[in-house]
């Protein structure tokens, strides 16, 4: 659609005017992107915002920071400037702070001393004056890999008939959601698997795209999204979940056996529940 691509150039347009107004100021020492464009270009569209980080000279910091309505004003007209977050993984004794440009795009700005910066794996480099680190995750030791497997194997037959219960109920905002705690399960156990020495496969500095083999593996809620739709999808993340199970087992992890029947049993429930219609009306929360 013509209107799409239009929000998208002008996101790109304000991109360029940012790095504009970066490269000119002396006190700033290094820029990256982070999220989707970090990832790669295969997962950033039309809709994705821009996640910043900036480095600046330390002794300089202070008074950016104070003066940074400025600073946004001299990129674009600032509709909208969320309170500023000062604990921010992403680059070291730094803030955070949302702002929406004028025709609603939004840039996630992390600002942080130059001394301290590193930046994030799955970054996209737009600005470097000096050399800044990457950051390296330490490998997990053998017993916090086999720690992290039990604990995310555990969560996610914990919270898999959470999610059947909201299907039943009709509750379809809630069913998704708890659908995307089972897939982040799914995804964690799918790392932690494919190698022994691997970092927290959920640390969020890491920025990592999902491997393509994995997600092969996962279902997908569509664009409408039916009780029926999200116990379809939880049955399929439950049989993934099996298919991992000879792994698991092999590593002497407990697989609660005893839940996958428990699951089965509530989903054949809850199918007869939504075959008839017969939805609860629940406020919201």
């Amino acid at each position: 659609m013509e209107s799409v691509k239009a929000q998208g150039a002008a996101r790109d347009a304000l991109l360029q005017r940012i790095l504009d107004v970066l490269k000119a100021d002396p006190r700033i020492q290094g820029a990256w992107l982070s999220g989707s464009f970090g990832r790669g270009d295969d997962e950033a569209d039309e809709w994705s915002d821009l996640d910043l980080h900036v480095a600046i000279e330390d002794d300089s910091l202070a008074a950016f920071l104070d003066q940074r309505l400025r600073f946004y004003e001299s990129i674009a007209k600032p509709i909208l400037i969320q309170s500023e977050f000062t604990q921010n993984p992403h680059l070291e004794g730094g803030v955070f702070q949302l702002v929406y440009f004028d025709g609603g795009i939004e840039v996630d700005w992390t600002f942080g001393p130059a001394s301290m910066a590193k930046k994030v794996v799955g970054h996209r480099l737009l600005l470097e004056k000096r050399p800044f680190p990457v950051i390296d995750p330490p490998s997990l030791s053998p017993t916090q890999r086999l720690e992290k497997i039990q604990w995310r194997t555990t969560f996610f037959w914990a919270m898999a008939p959470i999610a059947i219960k909201y299907g039943a109920r009709g509750a379809t905002r809630q069913a998704a959601s708890q659908t995307d705690l089972l897939t982040r399960a799914l995804i964690c156990l799918h790392r932690l698997l494919a190698s022994k020495t691997v970092p927290d496969p959920w640390v969020t500095v890491l920025n990592r795209p999902l491997e393509a083999e994995i997600d092969a593996h996962l279902p997908r809620l569509g664009a409408e999204i039916t009780p029926a739709a999200a116990l379809d999808v939880i049955s399929q993340l439950r049989d993934e979940m099996l298919r991992l199970h000879p792994g698991l087992i092999a590593l002497g992890i407990d697989v609660h056996l005893a839940m996958v029947g428990e699951v089965d049993r509530l989903s054949g429930i809850a199918r007869e529940v939504i075959t008839e219609g017969h939805f609860q009306r629940r406020k919201y929360r």
